[in-house]
């Protein structure tokens, strides 16, 4: 779940049955797992993917939603969350705008594939291909290559 202010999320909130992990973030305050402070780790070059990315050789698919690869790249799992736009098939902005907001509240960066930051407040709902990850330039270069492979 996710709160706007104009153009901006302000607040953001995700829970994971599964894992009994609650995620939060409030813009300008950071972003926590069940009241913890947490922050992406620069150190981590590993990707974390759709299920629908099996058969390439990424290290690690994930069946739970945008949101959850959002924040464990916020929580230092992995070092990026790349999507990629499949025959028109985008996420929506409801999907995708809480993760976005705790990866950058935790000292990640989520973005456009050129680099730019990624727009949520669109007229179309359509989140197209974007990278949330931990920020560091190398890997968001790595991204980009590996995307014009696809």
């Amino acid at each position: 779940m996710a709160l706007f202010d104009g153009k901006e999320v302000i607040l953001a909130a995700c829970y994971c049955p599964q894992t009994k992990e609650f995620f939060h973030a409030e813009k300008g305050k950071g972003a926590f797992c069940n009241k913890k402070r947490i922050q992406v780790n620069p150190e981590k070059k590993d990707f974390v993917v759709s299920s629908f990315f099996k058969d390439l050789d990424l290290p690690k698919t994930v069946h739970d939603g945008a949101y959850y690869k959002c924040c464990m790249i916020a929580d230092g799992r992995f070092g990026a969350y790349p999507h990629w736009e499949l025959n028109g098939k985008g996420l929506k902005v409801w999907d995708v705008a809480a993760g976005a907001l705790i990866v950058e509240e935790a000292g990640g960066k989520v973005c456009e594939i050129d680099g730019s930051r990624l727009d949520l407040y669109l007229e179309d709902p359509l989140v197209k291909s974007f990278f949330a990850s931990n920020g560091t330039e190398t890997l968001i270069k790595e991204l980009q290559t590996l995307t014009l492979g696809l």
